[in-house]
């Protein structure tokens, strides 16, 4: 089971990756971004955009009957704060192991994925 959702993440993490590649307008922060605009309010209507992105994902997910990325309990409602909050967690609990060309979306699903672990 946790063989299957790591290849699932993987292929849209690598979805993610090429697509932001071709592209010529990159909007996907990187980890050393991060760490130089962390605090401004730029910074937090960015996280706001990717964690309700994830959120809509997870979502529609459900709605297909596939397995969802996290298992965030139904009437629970994120809000910036939450996201900063997780994230920041995140960051301070794997600071070793984060590259600095790492995207803050992926940092911020980990973090989603284990402040909401599916059962």
């Amino acid at each position: 089971m946790v063989k299957i959702r790591f290849m699932f993440i993987t292929m849209i993490l690598a979805l993610i990756f090429l697509v932001s590649a071709v592209s010529t307008a990159r909007a996907e922060m990187n980890f050393k971004e991060y760490k130089a605009i962390k605090n401004t309010k730029e910074f937090h209507l960015y996280l706001k955009g990717v964690g309700e992105g994830l959120e809509c994902a997870n979502e529609e997910l459900a709605a297909r009957g596939s397995k969802t990325l996290y298992c965030k309990p139904e009437k629970e409602t994120m809000n910036v704060e939450q996201y900063s909050d997780i994230l920041k967690r995140e960051v301070t609990e794997n600071t070793s192991e984060l590259s600095d060309d790492m995207p803050m979306g992926l940092i911020l699903l980990n973090g989603l994925i284990k402040r909401f672990p599916c059962k």
